[in-house]
């Protein structure tokens, strides 16, 4: 009942964005793969410009990933794994002061 309350005044619920129903939940880990990560990026960036309009984040999961490893920014390594094409990303440590300044 509260669902439906909840749609009738506008609020957003939380259900899933209807891109990423079709996938059971998966816990959020990495390293992982390009390909993997971009597509969850990209439905988390969808269900983010869904809810808070669209272009509120206008670039591409893609470009996210390709910006993230850089050090003036540094939130993500990428590597390439023995026996692997396709490039990974991994979480680096957190830093003491914002991304471009020192520390």
């Amino acid at each position: 009942m509260e669902e439906i309350h909840s749609r009738s005044v506008g609020r957003p619920t939380d259900s899933p964005s209807p891109r990423s129903r079709h996938r059971s939940p998966q816990p959020d880990r990495l390293p992982q793969p390009c390909a993997e990560l971009a597509e969850r990026l990209d439905d988390e960036l969808f269900a983010l410009n869904e809810r808070r309009g669209q272009g509120t984040f206008p670039a591409s999961a893609k470009a996210h990933l390709d910006d993230w490893p850089l050090p003036e920014i540094g939130w993500l390594r990428k590597y390439y794994p023995p026996d692997s094409d396709e490039p990974h990303y991994d979480a680096k440590a957190a830093r003491s002061s914002p991304p471009g300044t020192a520390p």
